[in-house]
């Protein structure tokens, strides 16, 4: 018998490996790991350790499987190294698969567990024609295997997870690239190797002149040089016109004063109020009684000006600011609709309006607080200013004379002097440009419509 084994090592690999692997996926990972883990450690996976003891108590429930599977397999066999082995080589693959589903985050929901349930068919045979499980033979089938229903179905959702790692790894199609990569790493090679250096060899030939002219003749194309360009280019912009525009010293005052929103900050203040709300277009009795409402709240808060928050809780109708006692917060006169700035503006700290009609009804104003503006000194600003108005000006003349530059360059397309001397340009050049690549040009000019231009046949004419 175990001569047979010895001999065919590959085989009885193969048979193990069928007999046991869905034994452990019937059993579960989960239940290798609920026993006591005693003796010396026989192999780790990640942070795991798997003893001597839980190895044992594995290999014995096995080999009682197989048994009862196979009850013509010689007993003996359960008892070899090889057996051993390969049992813990299935419980290291477990442990390996199990790390993996881990790792991915890979659960199974209580809705797919339910379905693999319902289709299993581990439990067809104590099904009712309805399709519904008998819950006795059910119980008691399990007990057979020493499970309840709470441990099968942790089981079965355990072993379902592992599925799901190993379905993946099948359908990656890797596995012959992973055997070829092991195999290559796996062999060694014995090599020999000597440098040949062809200067060594330099001196021992001499070419006659019919070579050489050969050669050269076969290497013409490679020794061919680039069509290249010489040129001079200008660039005309607005900003070559700056200097040539002049301001008038009011113009920048009125600028300034035109604009002072720009170089300071406006006053700004805080205030509450109480609104009572009454559509602009109201008339008649509904505006009466608006108005009356409007009148006994702010007799109230004349009369008690600490009172201001209790009334504007109580009696004003504006909901975002009736809860915070009416206040507004800070604003800016071109915040507020016209009536409601102008009367909040007008009025000192602390004093209270009367009643101030706008579009959303009548208000009673309390001004809590005031910021001042501040305006930066016109000496201070005035370079910025003069440059702005400049650049202006100068762009306004561009739009002119850029007509007048192209018109130029193209009547004396013999030479860029008359523009030059007209718009006072600065002269540029560049060498050896040719069609891969751009040299002597600025960032704005490396693009293809340049080149493209530059090696037409009409522009090199």
């Amino acid at each position: 018998m175990f001569d047979f084994v010895r001999q065919h090592k590959r085989i009885m690999q193969l048979l193990l490996v069928i007999l046991i692997f869905p034994s452990f996926v019937l059993f579960g990972v989960d239940g290798y790991q609920r026993f006591n883990q005693g003796g010396p450690v026989v192999a780790e996976v990640g942070d795991q350790s798997i003893h001597q003891d839980e190895l044992d108590q594995v290999k014995r429930q096995q080999g009682d499987r197989i048994r009862q599977q196979n009850p013509n397999l010689d007993p003996k066999l359960f008892d070899s190294a090889a057996f051993e082995r390969q049992v813990l080589e299935n419980m290291v693959n477990e442990r390996v698969v199990q790390l993996a589903a881990q790792q991915f985050l890979l659960t199974v929901s209580d809705e797919q567990l339910a379905r693999y349930l319902a289709t299993s068919p581990e439990l067809q045979a104590i099904r009712k024609p309805d399709g519904s499980v008998d819950m006795k033979q059910y119980q008691a089938l399990l007990a057979a295997q020493g499970l309840s229903p709470q441990g099968f179905e942790a089981k079965t959702r355990a072993d379902l997870v592992v599925d799901q790692v190993l379905q993946t790894v099948m359908a990656s199609d890797l596995g012959e690239g992973l055997r070829s990569a092991h195999q290559a790493w796996m062999q060694q090679r014995s090599i020999q190797w000597t440098r040949i250096d062809p200067q060594s060899f330099a001196g021992q030939i001499q070419p006659t002149e019919a070579v050489l002219k050969a050669q050269y003749e076969k290497l013409q194309s490679r020794l061919k040089t680039e069509e290249a360009i010489d040129g001079e280019w200008v660039a005309f912009s607005a900003d070559d016109l700056m200097g040539q525009v002049s301001l008038k010293a009011e113009d920048v005052r009125a600028y300034y004063d035109q604009n002072q929103k720009l170089y300071g900050t406006l006053e700004q203040r805080r205030a509450r109020h109480v609104l009572i709300a009454v559509p602009e277009n109201a008339q008649g009795d509904a505006l009466k009684q608006a108005q009356a409402k409007a009148e006994a709240a702010l007799k109230a808060v004349q009369a008690n000006p600490k009172s201001f928050p209790q009334v504007a809780q109580k009696q004003s109708e504006d909901p975002g600011s009736a809860q915070q006692g009416g206040d507004l917060g800070w604003f800016g006169q071109a915040d507020m609709v016209k009536p409601f700035a102008d009367a909040a503006f007008g009025l000192k700290k602390g004093e209270i309006s009367g009643l101030v009609r706008s579009s959303f009804g009548f208000h009673i104003i309390q001004v809590l607080d005031i910021k001042p503006g501040s305006l930066k000194p016109f000496e201070t600003v005035r370079p910025a200013i003069e440059a702005q108005l400049k650049r202006q000006l100068a762009q306004q003349a561009f739009a002119e004379a850029a007509e007048q530059f192209t018109n130029m360059v193209y009547e004396q397309s013999d030479s860029l002097d008359p523009v030059i001397k007209k718009f006072n340009l600065k002269r540029q050049t560049f060498k050896g440009m040719t069609r891969q690549t751009i040299q002597g040009l600025p960032p704005e000019l490396l693009n293809p419509k340049v080149k493209e231009a530059l090696f037409d046949a009409q522009t090199i004419k």
